[in-house]
């Protein structure tokens, strides 16, 4: 099998694919149990690590987070998108870019949005982990995953997982991918979190997807993890710019124009009804 290794691949010894048979291949080669069956067993790459964070974890009680609840105008009949088939796109960017607001739009506004991320894949096994840890007051979820202390251990888990096993994230959602998109009231599917070299081949080769970026210039968040620096540096085929503090006009404008362009495309390649 063809394997390249990008930046970060060559650096945390993860490999990227090169073409969509790679990927494909791979995807059918191994078991693709589900979290229920399996032994929640730490990363041996990351193990260390992930030990520190649970030490940290054990010293402190839990962490709420807190979601912001996006501002916009929901439309109270969603219209359906038009398609004949699932649309899919991929997002990836830093936290609080806009990524969720995203997809929160589009349910609020669209009929058939279907909405799942890499990291749904994480979060349960490490909530699991630290429930047979005797941590199980330290659960993450959606208001608390950026928490500092718990993105940490996510990261630590996710890189050991890719590590062993470049598509791993990518085989935890094929099932709920594959559900979504045998769904006939499914008219687009978003995949969110795109991080791991192994994320991205899966979004763009395997399922013929494009990834775009939320960028928010105003983000207090700085990208430190190589992870994350690699990603944010990663080329893509759109990005949406969320520029405006305060006001998200000018992000939904952005959404809308790049789903309407995406939507356009489709359409115009689907076969004619006689």
């Amino acid at each position: 099998m063809s394997k390249k290794n990008s930046g970060i691949g060559k650096a945390d010894g993860i490999d990227e694919f090169n073409d969509s048979s790679d990927i494909n291949q791979e995807l059918s080669s191994r078991s693709r149990s589900t979290l229920v069956d399996r032994t929640i067993v730490p990363p041996a790459a990351t193990r260390l690590a992930i030990e520190a964070d649970l030490l940290e974890l054990a010293e402190i009680g839990p962490i709420p987070g807190q979601r912001v609840e996006p501002d916009f105008e929901a439309n109270p009949e969603p219209l359906p998108l038009g398609l004949r088939r699932p649309m899919i796109i991929g997002m990836t960017g830093l936290p609080h870019a806009g990524k969720d607001v995203l997809v929160d739009y589009l349910e609020a506004n669209y009929t058939g949005i279907r909405r799942c991320a890499f990291s749904d894949v994480i979060i349960a096994e490490v909530n699991r982990y630290l429930g047979e840890q005797g941590l199980g007051e330290h659960q993450i979820g959606p208001e608390n995953k950026s928490v500092p202390e718990y993105r940490r251990l996510l990261q630590d888990w996710g890189i050991g997982r890719a590590k062993e096993d470049p598509l791993y994230l990518a085989r935890g959602l094929e099932q709920v991918i594959a559900a979504a998109k045998a769904d006939p009231e499914t008219e687009l599917i978003v995949i969110t979190g795109a991080r791991m070299p192994g994320d991205f081949d899966y979004i763009e080769n395997h399922l013929g997807a494009e990834v775009w970026r939320a960028v928010r210039p105003g983000n207090s968040y700085q990208a430190e993890h190589p992870v994350e620096i690699a990603a944010s540096e990663r080329p893509v085929a759109r990005e949406l710019l969320n520029d405006v503090e305060g006001d998200l006009t000018a992000f939904v404008t952005n959404i809308e124009a790049a789903i309407n362009d995406q939507r356009s495309v489709l359409i115009e390649a689907e076969p004619a009804i006689n």
